[in-house]
């Protein structure tokens, strides 16, 4: 054997080697976001169907949607809570306006409309948006479709798991 096809063999076991520690990496990184227990749902309101994730975990819950750039007009995040409360929010990290629809059962208790996302990043001192009434699950939706829907109090969600 000679020099250069010894060579062309190391290269490719070092590529190889390079690959399976990517693969490696990146399944570490699927397993973890898998961990915080991200599922996804179906949500209806009056007849709109929303694909949303679900966000169990104080992880999740306290992450939701921030950092992301955008959301799909049909998508958004479901919180769900073990008990109804008065659970607050606020638009930490945000970069685009959102609805906050406050559910409790299967009613719709509370909605807040095309919340803004803060004018400084860095800020920490942003509103918070609590209901006036316990809820047991909270929908983020793109600010302004509660309003383009016709979404009120009262109105029944139904969610598909």
């Amino acid at each position: 054997m000679n020099i250069k096809t010894v060579l062309i063999i190391f290269g490719i076991i070092l590529i190889l080697v390079a690959g399976i520690i990517f693969l490696r990496f990146n399944m570490q990184n699927l397993a973890a976001r898998n961990g915080n227990q991200v599922s996804l749902a179906k949500v209806t309101v009056n007849k709109q169907v929303f694909t949303t994730e679900v966000a169990r975990t104080p992880k999740t819950q306290e992450e939701g949607l921030s950092d992301r750039k955008n959301l799909a007009q049909d998508h958004g995040m479901l919180f769900i809570f073990s008990k109804p409360g008065r659970y607050s929010f606020w638009m930490r990290r945000m970069n685009f306006p959102l609805d906050l629809i406050y559910i409790n059962g299967t009613k719709i208790v509370q909605i807040f409309n095309n919340v803004p996302p803060p004018s400084d990043k860095n800020s920490t001192n942003l509103p918070i948006y609590q209901s006036t009434q316990p809820a047991d699950k909270v929908l983020e939706i793109n600010g302004g479709l509660s309003q383009k829907y016709g979404f009120k109090k009262g109105d029944t969600v139904d969610i598909s798991l």
